[in-house]
This record gives structure tokens, sequence and C-alpha cells, in this order.
């Protein structure tokens, strides 16, 4: 029985325990990214003024957008936008690098978010492995801004790291870019993954060379055997079919965890919003007034919508009947009627059918019912296998 449990543990930590550990690992890593992309939009921008106090130290929290213009030593970086120049410290600062996406300027009236932003992750690289980069490359950075002998630098402090953001494309698509691509496409396969199941694996193989020796011993060495196929396994018939269900419910939840964050991205302006207000008001990092207003028909919210998007959760499939409400969030002198885009490119003049707080819930309740469905697949498409690789090896190994 000892063999069973020494079998059992090994794969339960190798296949299970160090992968799942590094799955939690990952997704928190990239919700840090998320929220401290979303943290810089509620900074004020970092303006001249703000560079030239006249005084030294610390100034507070700021962004800014600019191009590369030089970089300095191994670990400053300068940047200038419209004759603004700051520089920044980025050692041990990592770089986050936005995938590209050209086909969003042109999507029309409504966000199409899956079909138009590439399903790619930010690639995150240490800025010591960083040798060059062309000048006048578009970079964002935020965080604490120091006044220094008469100019801006942005440093790192324990309390508030910098973000450090490399893009192309306009400024006002970096935070959608950002927050719907910021995560992990398979949890499951991350940094700790692949060492773990090689290590996993050729265990089992050990175990079951030594058990094989002893007659007495077949069966757990025939699951020790097994066990060590364990990779393999969801990719083999018959099981394979599982695992096809196991991507395609993994791939929906993922979707709906981004629709979610998508939704509720307005509201980082407006921390009382319940949906039962009619108008709401908030004050914009930048100085400007940004408002809410609520409409019960659509024609008279898409009328008020004046430049903007349309932005759905798609993969609820919601019925019109059950908006209750259309909710615009936009910039403008009044509170009621036209509103426009704010000059801050990190606010949004967006329109969603339906209580953002609502959808969001429904967006979360629904990603985890697929993720229990697709960890079921993937358990089935093993454990098909693992019996038909029993058979099998039971058949050959005598």
């Amino acid at each position: 029985m000892e063999y069973y449990f020494l079998i059992i543990l090994v794969a339960v930590f190798f296949y299970a325990a160090i992968p799942g550990a590094g799955a939690f690992y990952v997704r928190s890593r990239w919700r840090r990214f998320r929220s401290r992309i979303i943290e810089s939009s509620l900074f004020p921008p970092a303006e001249y003024h703000h560079l030239r106090t006249g005084s030294e130290g610390y100034v507070g929290n700021f962004r800014f957008f600019g191009d590369l213009e030089a970089i300095q030593g191994d670990d400053i970086v300068w940047l200038r936008d419209h004759g603004n120049t700051v520089s920044a410290e980025v050692n041990r600062v990592p770089v986050y690098w936005l995938p590209s996406s050209s086909s969003a300027e042109g999507e029309g009236l409504e966000e199409r978010n899956e079909e138009t932003l590439p399903d790619e992750m930010p690639v995150q690289v240490p800025w010591h492995r960083i040798f060059s980069l062309p000048e006048g490359t578009r970079m964002f950075v935020s965080g604490p801004l120091y006044s220094e002998r008469g100019r801006g630098v942005f440093k790192s402090t324990k309390e508030v790291p910098l973000t450090l953001v490399i893009y192309d494309g306009t400024k006002e698509s970096i935070l959608r870019r950002a927050i719907w691509s910021g995560r992990q496409r398979n949890e499951y396969w991350n940094p700790f993954t692949p060492g773990s199941l090689t290590v996993g694996s050729f265990g089992l193989i050990i175990i079951a060379y030594i058990l094989l020796r002893a007659p007495l011993l077949r069966l757990p060495a025939l699951l020790s055997l097994a066990g060590s196929l364990f990779p393999l396994l969801p990719l083999l018939p018959p099981g394979l079919l599982f695992f096809f269900l196991y991507r395609i419910w993994w791939k929906r939840a993922r979707l709906l965890r981004a629709e979610r964050d998508m939704v509720q991205l307005p509201l980082r302006h407006f921390p009382g919003f319940s949906g039962e207000e009619p108008e709401l008001s908030a004050r914009l990092p930048s100085g400007e007034t940004l408002h809410m207003a609520k409409f019960s028909d659509r024609d008279a919210a898409i009328a008020a919508l004046d430049g903007g998007k349309i932005r759905r959760a798609t993969r609820l499939k919601v019925e019109p009947q059950e908006f209750r409400g259309y909710y615009l969030f936009g910039g403008g002198s009044e509170r009621v009627g036209s509103l426009s885009r704010p000059a801050d490119p990190m606010a949004e003049l967006v329109l969603i059918p339906g209580n953002p707080i609502e959808l969001s819930a429904l967006c979360s309740k629904r990603a985890r019912i697929y993720e229990i469905l697709a960890t079921a697949a993937v358990s089935a498409a093993v454990l098909v296998n693992l019996y038909v690789v029993l058979v099998v090896l039971g058949a050959i190994v005598k």
C-alpha cells in the first residue's frame, strides 16, 4: 500500500501542487499589473509646473507619456513629450511590452475586443535584459516623481513601484489593451510547470523501474509507468475530445473575466456608484469633470454618445430587455445631454448597456462555472487515457 501512496504523492506534488502554486502566482502577478495600470490612471499627468517646482524632493505620484530620447548609463531613460522631459530610474523595474494593435481603431461604434485586440499577453521583461531600444520608442511611466536639480525624475519606492509600459498605437488605447490582455492565457502552464512535469515524469519512471524488479509489485509499477506519461495523457485519443472541451471552456472563462474588468473600468472614478443614480459627476486627475448619465432609452443614450464606444459584456448574451438602463460615462460641461471624450487619454467615453455592477458580477459567476467545467474536462481526459494506457501497458509489460 505504501507504494501506491508514494506514487500518488509524487504525482500530486509535481503534477498538481507545484504547477498549481505557479498558477496562483502568475494570476496574482497579472492582477497586480492590471491594478497598477488602473491606479496609474488615477494619478495626475506630469506637466511643466510639476516638473519645475523650484524645490527638491518628492513631488507626488504622477504619470507620463513620452517618446524615448536617450538611455543614460544602464538604468536611466529620458522621455520627452510636447517639450516636457523627464527621466526615470528603471533599474530592477519590470518592463511590460503591450501586444501590437492596429485594427481596433476602425472597429465602429461597438467595441469588439475579442475580434480586434490580439489574443496575446503583454511581454514582461526585466530592464537589465533590454540591451537597446530605438529612439522614439513610445513609453508610459507612472509612480513617484521627484524634483532633482530642476528636473523631474521618476523613482520606485517600496510602497509605490514604477510601472513602465512600452506600446505602439495611441495613448487612448493603452488602458483598454492592458486591461483586456493583461492576464495569463493558461495559468496551469506557467514558469514552474515544465520543470515540475519533467521531474515528476522521471521520478515515476524511476519508481516504476525499481518496482518492476519485483514481480509481486507489477500493478503499482504499471501505475507509476502510466503516471509518468501524464504530460502527454490529455493529448492522446480518446481523451483528446475532453481536452478540446477544456480549451474551449477555459478560454470562455478568461474572456468573461476580461469583460468583467472592462465593464467595471469606468466605475473607478465613481466609488459610490450603485446603478440607481440618474447622474453622477467626478473630478478627473487632470482637472476635468467626468459625468455618468443613466438613460432608459437606447436611442437617447446613443444620441448623447458623441464619438465614443458601446461596451457590452458580449459573452453573457444578455437580451436588451434585461439591461434596465444604459449608462453613459464621459466628459463635458453639462451633466446631461451630449458627452464628449475627455482630453485625459486614460479617461473614456463609453456607453454600457446594463448596470456595470450587475454585469461584472454575472461575468464572474459564469467564469467560475466555465473554470469548473474546464477542470472537470481535463480531469476526464487524463483519467480516460490513464485507463487506456494501463490496459495497453498491462498487455505489453509481462
